[in-house]
């Protein structure tokens, strides 16, 4: 595994329940899924400009090197229900 992998892990729970007010078919079915669900912070690339080019002679830049973003989105969790009939 290298430095750049980027690691999820995704979970999804669903119940169907037979519902006779339907129709002989009918159902409803619950739906949870989460995202990340271990919140894990997956870093960007860190930024590689290290000269600006305005002048000959400048000073690196202070943010050379500094990781200021994140390569994946922070847990996120969603409910869902669908009604067969």
């Amino acid at each position: 595994m290298s430095w750049f992998d980027i690691i999820n892990a995704h979970v999804s729970v669903v119940k169907s329940v037979h519902w006779r007010a339907l129709g002989s078919g009918g159902a409803v079915e619950l739906r949870v899924e989460a995202f990340n669900v271990f919140n894990r912070t997956n870093l960007g690339l860190p930024n590689r400009v290290v000269f600006a080019g305005a002048a000959e002679r400048e000073p690196p830049l202070v943010t050379a090197g500094q990781i200021t973003t994140t390569a994946s989105d922070a847990r996120q969790i969603q409910l869902g229900v669908k009604v067969k009939f």
